[in-house]
């Protein structure tokens, strides 16, 4: 399956969330699903440079080269 291929799941959220990225995604000119797909793409790549940052710290704490 490539990456354009889409798939649909569901997830709960609070209302006052959900009405805030419907409004959000409107104010950006973006469907919902384009609008929920970059943010989740976003976060991924927030979280696996603050889990790098968090690596290479602790080895410079150990005194270990980092990986």
């Amino acid at each position: 399956m490539g990456d354009d291929d889409k798939k649909q799941f569901n997830i709960y959220l609070p209302e006052k969330l959900i009405r805030a990225v419907k409004i959000a995604s409107i104010d950006s000119r973006r469907s919902l699903s384009a609008y929920v797909e970059a943010a989740l793409r976003q976060q991924l790549v927030i979280d696996a440079k603050a889990k790098q940052a968090g690596e290479e710290w602790a080895a410079k704490y150990a005194g270990e080269d980092a990986p």
